[in-house]
């Protein structure tokens, strides 16, 4: 692909760097504007929705409070099949089994006793600070190197994009 023109602006003094830093930091703020302006819109939505809602959940746990009665005072009619099938869905009995801790810590500490590792989940990290301490104290580790130089920051100022997002809550 043969480039006709590169759009990216080109910088030749200090003072068109704070110009191109301006417009950076006036492009974040217009983001956060955005987003802040979306987050009231979608939070009032969600609050009209939960007042819409909030007598159909009413209704709603009260029929199914009243169905699953209805079915614990009548076992027999779910011996066989243990539900039933309807155009709207099924309802019935089901078995379920659930592992239930009375002291997770002391099943955590004999599981690991026992030496059970199937039973619990230990997932290995590698961690960077202290990987970083061994490498400056000289150690090589496989697989790691410690890499150091310069890197760009643009920080735009937090109170500059808080004050404009806050402005919109007037």
């Amino acid at each position: 692909m043969n480039r006709i023109a590169d759009p990216r602006p080109t910088i030749s003094s200090l003072d068109e760097a704070k110009e191109l830093f301006m417009r950076y930091v006036l492009a974040v703020k217009r983001m956060a504007i955005h987003t802040a302006r979306a987050d009231k819109r979608i939070a009032e939505i969600k609050e009209q929705l939960a007042g819409q809602n909030e007598g159909l959940l009413l209704a709603a746990q009260d029929l199914k409070a009243s169905l699953a009665a209805w079915i614990l005072a009548n076992l027999h009619l779910f011996a066989d099949p243990r539900k039933i099938k309807t155009e709207f869905g099924t309802f019935g009995l089901q078995t379920v089994t659930d592992v239930c801790f009375l002291n997770e810590e002391v099943t955590l500490q004999a599981l690991m006793d026992r030496g059970y590792t199937e039973c619990f989940k230990a997932v290995p990290k590698p961690l960077k600070t202290p990987i970083r301490k061994r490498l400056e104290s000289g150690e090589e580790i496989p697989g790691v190197i410690l890499r150091s130089g310069d890197t760009v920051v643009c920080d735009e100022d937090k109170t500059l994009i808080a004050q404009a997002v806050a402005s919109l809550e007037k």
